[in-house]
Formats: structure tokens, C-alpha cells, sequence
């Protein structure tokens, strides 16, 4: 349960819009607007058609991305260095004695080995 009311939060995003001159929201609602704009793009008979088929296919595979996760909501820097094991490819995810003891988030193999 969040401490604010959702009236305070919207007051208080509308305060940090201001502060930095720019809309401040929820990464949900960017991604919201992002896929959007880019259904709109593609379904037009423009020459823009073939930007918004191009987004589609990038947040199709954007959304589904362990790395952008751990960038956005746990502010990690892209990994440097291959696991041993993975060799830098995204395993899937794994529980138990299948843990991978130098590439986990969460659940998730990544491949990567997370910097000390």
C-alpha cells in the first residue's frame, strides 16, 4: 500500500514536472504513450509506417528485457563481463539448485556477471 493518496503523488509529479521543466510520470505511462505513437505510425498510409512497424518491433522485444528492468528499476549499469557458464546469453529463469551462482537477478540467468 503506497503512503500517498493518488491525489498527493499527482500533485507531487506535477511539482517535479515543473522543477525540471519536463514531464516527470510513471515509466507505465511513457510506455504507454511510446506504443501509442508508434500503433499510430503503423497503421497510417504514410511514410511513416514503416518508423512505427520498426518501434513495434523494438518494444516488443524491450519489454520482455531483463537488462532494460535492471537498468530502470534497480538503476544497475549494463554488465561488463560474460558469466563462465552463460557465455553473455540470457538463460531463462531458474529456482533451486539450478542458480547460477555468477549471473542471477532475481530469477533470471542473465549472462552476465553483476559488478561488485
Amino acid at each position: 500500500m503506497s503512503k500517498y493518496t493518488k491525489e498527493t503523488a499527482e500533485a507531487l509529479l506535477k511539482e517535479l514536472s515543473e522543477h525540471y521543466g519536463e514531464p516527470v510520470m510513471p515509466l507505465h505511462k511513457f510506455c504507454d504513450g511510446m506504443w501509442k505513437w508508434a500503433r499510430a505510425m503503423a497503421a497510417s498510409d504514410g511514410p511513416y509506417a514503416s518508423v512505427g512497424k520498426d518501434a513495434i518491433r523494438v518494444f516488443s522485444n524491450t519489454s520482455k528485457s531483463n537488462l532494460l528492468a535492471r537498468i530502470f528499476f534497480r538503476g544497475e549499469d549494463p554488465r561488463k563481463a560474460p558469466c563462465p557458464i552463460h557465455k553473455g546469453q540470457w538463460s531463462g529463469c531458474v529456482f533451486g539448485d539450478q542458480v547460477c551462482p555468477h549471473c542471477m537477478s532475481g530469477c533470471n540467468v542473465t549472462g552476465w556477471v553483476r559488478d561488485s
